[in-house]
């Protein structure tokens, strides 16, 4: 059966598995952050599907816009999504196949998205999280995107 065939899914989990904050120093009450985005998908069996989709934001080092050592703001959050497919997946061999992928991101995003809302509200900075074009963002990003299908190291 190819994703194509599969016409749902189900939400069985969604949690945050890592958070890491830093806020130092006087800031500013509305910041400039810059933002990088992590996913990591992983077929766990034939009908399982799990997705991490992370943020990383900071405040743009002048000279090297990479580096976010530095920033007096750091703000990484990743939240997993586990889903259950209405049948089984075939034989993936890349990211493309698995058509239903900005769903599972589109999922997953409004509660990244409160948890980093809440972290700057917490420090009485006023931040959202922009949203993102999912479809635009995987295919533009389809070779940073990890993935892993454990069903290729059970001996199957």
């Amino acid at each position: 059966m190819t994703t194509q065939e599969i016409k749902s899914f189900k939400i069985e989990n969604i949690r945050i598995p890592f958070q890491f904050l830093r806020f130092e120093g006087p800031l500013d009450k509305e910041l400039n952050m810059t933002s990088r985005l992590k996913t990591t998908v992983t077929i766990i069996n034939d009908n399982t599907i799990s997705v991490l989709f992370g943020v990383v934001l900071f405040i743009n080092n002048e000279e090297n816009e990479k580096d976010f050592s530095n920033s007096p703001v750091l703000v990484v959050v990743n939240s997993e999504g586990l889903f259950s497919l209405d049948g089984e997946l075939g034989k993936i061999t890349n990211l493309n196949e698995i058509t239903f992928l900005p769903n599972f991101l589109a999922t997953i995003f409004p509660f990244l998205r409160e948890k980093i809302s809440t972290a700057f509200g917490n420090n009485q900075i006023k931040y959202y999280l922009p949203s993102y074009n999912l479809i635009e963002y995987i295919k533009n990003n389809l070779s940073t995107i990890e993935f892993k299908d454990l069903r290729n190291t059970s001996g199957k």
